[in-house]
């Protein structure tokens, strides 16, 4: 496995998700930076919020 797949994901799907959230931060960054600055500062409250969860579940599945 590549650094690149790392980061992007292997499979196209994957990949075109990613590089298409890439795209879009990098459109609202350069025009309408303020809306970029909100949506980072969703996205990572809403990351935080999905890993906790991840990681109950996890813990939960190896316990079972």
């Amino acid at each position: 496995m590549s650094l690149l797949d790392l980061l992007i994901g292997s499979g196209p799907g994957q990949r075109l998700v990613i590089l298409g959230t890439l795209l879009i931060y990098a459109y609202l960054a350069v025009r309408r930076p303020e809306d970029a600055r909100e949506s980072a500062r969703d996205g990572a409250r809403m990351l935080v919020g999905l890993g906790t969860l991840i990681v109950a579940a996890l813990f939960l599945a190896s316990a079972v």
